[in-house]
């Protein structure tokens, strides 16, 4: 499959144009990765010599805590970039793992050709630059909130927010439950059981779509 009209598109090389972008393509110096649902791009601990942008797909970040267990602490799809804030550190190594839970497309820049393009494209170096503090800034909300408090004490405090924004004890959800699973950095189905025991003992009640908050910390 041709991805040429899908990478113009791109507001990460919108300083390239269409024949730049063939150029790069053609000569290898970017090149087309494809990797299958559930492939892991990346371990823990792997060195880092590229950047990658996601053309098509998904992926996600992952890391197991002390009991063994899987979280999720963000997802990225279309559009996102991969390793553009660790590849030029002093010491670039991914520090969680990376899985496409899709199928999934990526652009691979080696780090030599990025490092040309950026010094040849000052509006290149601009958006990587935007990305790279998006991104930065994005995985460390989420590992701060994945890792500071237990499950549900982080649901409480995101339902007291909610609650007062809204005004009321029953909070509608704004985001689907796979969404909050993602900010408050657990799987979906960890968030879905710790509910099932706040209901249990008398501290929500849960709905589809809305969650009566019985009792505020």
């Amino acid at each position: 499959m041709n991805y040429l009209n899908a990478l113009t598109e791109s507001p990460f090389l919108s300083a390239f144009s269409k024949t730049e972008i063939d150029d790069l393509l053609t000569t290898d110096k970017i090149k087309i990765r494809h990797y299958k649902k559930d492939s892991i791009l990346h371990f823990d601990g792997e060195f880092c010599d590229c950047l990658e942008l996601i053309v098509e797909g998904r992926i996600s970040i992952d890391r197991i805590d002390r009991a063994g267990n899987l979280l999720t602490i963000s997802d990225f799809g279309e559009g996102d970039i991969l390793g553009g804030n660790i590849m030029f550190s002093s010491h670039p190594v991914y520090l969680m793992m990376v899985t496409a839970t899709q199928d999934t497309v990526v652009l691979e820049f080696p780090k030599e050709v990025l490092f040309d393009l950026l010094t040849s494209k000052p509006l290149f170096l601009k958006a990587y630059l935007e990305f790279v503090s998006d991104l930065t800034t994005t995985l460390g909300n989420k590992i701060r909130n994945a890792i500071q408090l237990p499950l549900r004490e982080k649901i409480l405090k995101y339902l007291n927010q909610e609650s007062r924004l809204q005004a009321s004890n029953i909070i509608v959800l704004r985001q689907t439950k796979t969404a909050l699973a993602e900010r408050l950095g657990v799987q979906r189905s960890s968030l879905s059981r710790e509910l099932k025991k706040m209901q249990d003992d008398g501290l929500v009640m849960v709905n589809q779509k809305k969650i009566t908050l019985l009792s505020k910390i």
